[in-house]
């Protein structure tokens, strides 16, 4: 009995080694008709997950913020070849500000003199990252679209991010009780000027970078890009006004560039 099982397992154990190599020699030849399907998760952004938990947890808020102090850490990381202490340096530079902790000149002593055109190919989609937390986050879109407008020359998708932030406060004015639209209207006007400059039409571009630069809680951004068209145009006190008032706010990424305009239109208007 014990030679029979002996050789009944022998047989199953042969057996099953011509089959897999029986299956081997097939699947070799055979070529699949159709193509194959990309199931892998892990090509899904590394954040894709915290995102979500974020959300569903109800912490929105928090998590754009988070987002947003990531896009100012990526956008102002200048794309020169910078050591890993500067890399540091900068980014937490950014943090500090953002959060309203550490001392002043510290924080503006190791920042870029400001923001640089570059490609920055990923803004936009750090941008939609962050609104898309925080559909209310308007100052991201506002900034987010004057960055890509202005400095990085991208119009297109300047207008493209305003209208998904239109269209997101739309789909949600009747979800919400307090009045969703309070700087709804600024969204629209920052399309208009980015439009009219595509349009080449300076004048009216130009009329409602004013209006935007005067509502509170304006980017310094859109004041500095007024600014400069304000000295191109001869301007040269109203100008100087506007980096005047952005020096004050002691934003660090404008810091040092706000003091060298500050010096630079002094001399030419012959201001001690």
């Amino acid at each position: 009995m014990r030679d029979t099982n002996k050789y009944f397992l022998l047989a199953a154990v042969v057996l099953s080694s011509v089959l897999l190599v029986n299956a081997f020699f097939i699947a070799s030849r055979f070529k699949y008709p159709f193509a194959p399907i990309d199931t892998a998760v892990g090509k899904l952004p590394p954040y894709t997950g915290l995102d979500m938990a974020a959300i569903l947890t109800g912490n929105r808020r928090i998590a754009g913020d988070l987002s947003w102090i990531g896009l100012l850490q990526y956008y102002g990381k200048s794309e020169r070849l910078l050591s890993k202490e500067q890399e540091y340096e900068l980014s937490m530079d950014v943090v500090k500000y953002y959060l309203g902790i550490g001392n002043h000149e510290e924080c503006t002593h190791h920042h870029v003199t400001s923001y640089e055109a570059g490609n920055y190919f990923d803004f936009l989609n750090y941008s939609y990252r962050t609104v898309r937390i925080d559909p209310f986050f308007y100052y991201a879109y506002l900034y987010s679209a004057g960055a890509l407008a202005w400095n990085l020359d991208r119009p297109d998708e300047a207008v493209e991010l305003l209208r998904y932030g239109i269209a997101e406060l739309e789909r949600y004015k009747s979800d919400v009780t307090r009045d969703v639209h309070e700087p709804f209207w600024q969204l629209n006007l920052y399309m208009s000027a980015i439009i009219y400059r595509k349009m080449g039409d300076y004048t009216k571009m130009t009329g409602l970078l004013e209006t935007a630069a005067r509502q509170p809680g304006a980017p310094n951004m859109i004041k500095t890009i007024l600014a400069n068209i304000y000295q191109k145009q001869g301007m040269l006190l109203a100008s100087l006004k506007i980096w005047l008032e952005v020096y004050d706010s002691k934003d660090p990424s404008y810091q040092t560039r706000s003091l060298e305009k500050i010096q630079e239109l002094r001399g030419k208007l012959n201001i001690q």
